[in-house]
């Protein structure tokens, strides 16, 4: 009897420990909320080809989870301050307890994808296919998101537009590919269907992400849920707004906005020179008609490809909402 109380209790123990070094910093992020817009995207190509939520259940949660566990690694990277409102997961935890809880959603629920019954051989292994190449771009769209804002390794060589562009297609559009190219295999369209739809939806978190640059500089929600503005400018981050205004302002300006930049101040009126500098430029409003004009194409490839239905207007709606949300 003793022996099995000892046993239990080396038991608890452990599960204990499980929980604090998974479970918690897991739910304590998911629980904070989220605009969850890819697992919407996902319902919506599916419903729209005349599929449910119970089809696709796995990949919805997949798509989610990768997510979060994606902004747990992200905030280490940037060394950020808060998420959603409240202190980032590696501050409250530890960073090897966050960094191991992240890169745990990526693999746990992929891996309940392809134990599913719900799916076929075939269907797991184009889901794995898909899912090894997608992870394997978004790595490398975070490789150069890092790169690009640890400066003093650019030797004064900066990013164009174009690279900005590539570069969020495999980081913020990559996520949002992920989850249309799971739905598409799993509805079994072809490959001009598929394309299109993940096309669609890589833009559509192209544009996500250059709103969500804007309102980094601008937005008043936002600066609710972070508790500053101009977290980017802290970060040093080469968004589209810092590549365009760096091209358009003065010698003075460029030289400025490049040393606070590469302060990663957390002085809010240092935050404040450098976000004044940007407005001094047209670079807020170019950036805004980029996301708009991605949106616009995005949406010219698929509307022939969609069946008619309320499906397909909300799956608009989604895409215009990308750029128009002020949180």
């Amino acid at each position: 009897m003793i022996q099995f109380h000892q046993q239990k209790q080396k038991i608890l123990i452990f599960l204990e420990k499980k929980k604090k070094s998974l479970s918690e910093p897991i739910w304590d992020l998911l629980e904070r909320g989220g605009k969850r817009w890819r697992p919407i995207l996902c319902i919506l190509i599916a419903e729209a080809f005349g599929k449910q939520l119970d089809d696709i259940k796995e990949i919805c949660s997949l798509c989610e989870i990768v997510h979060n566990g994606s902004l747990i690694v992200d905030d280490i990277e940037d060394n950020s301050l808060v998420r959603r409102n409240k202190e980032c997961i590696h501050l409250i935890y530890g960073v090897d307890i966050s960094l191991n809880a992240g890169n745990f959603m990526y693999f746990a629920p992929f891996q309940k994808l392809l134990t599913s019954l719900r799916y076929t051989d075939k269907q797991k292994l184009e889901f794995a296919k898909i899912y090894a190449e997608e992870m394997t771009l978004l790595h490398v769209g975070q490789g150069w998101d890092i790169l690009w804002h640890n400066m003093n390794k650019l030797q004064g060589r900066f990013p164009d537009n174009n690279q900005y562009l590539q570069m969020t297609s495999h980081k913020t559009g990559c996520l949002a590919r992920l989850s249309s190219r799971l739905v598409c295999a799993y509805l079994g369209l072809n490959h001009d269907q598929s394309k299109a739809l993940s096309t669609f939806a890589e833009k559509i978190g192209v544009a996500f992400q250059i709103q969500d640059d804007i309102l980094n500089l601008e937005g008043k929600e936002y600066l609710k849920t972070k508790g500053q503005l101009g977290e980017d400018i802290h970060e040093g981050k080469m968004s589209l707004i810092v590549i365009h205004c760096l091209a358009q302002s003065s010698q003075e300006n460029k030289k400025r906005l490049i040393e606070i930049l590469r302060m990663h101040t957390n002085d809010q009126d240092l935050i404040n020179e450098a976000i004044q500098i940007v407005k001094s430029t047209d670079s807020i409003n170019y950036s805004r008609q980029v996301g708009a004009q991605l949106v616009k194409t995005a949406w010219e490839e698929v509307e022939n490809i969609i069946p008619e239905g309320k499906p397909k207007q909300l799956l608009k709606l989604l895409a215009e909402h990308n750029i128009e949300r002020q949180v």
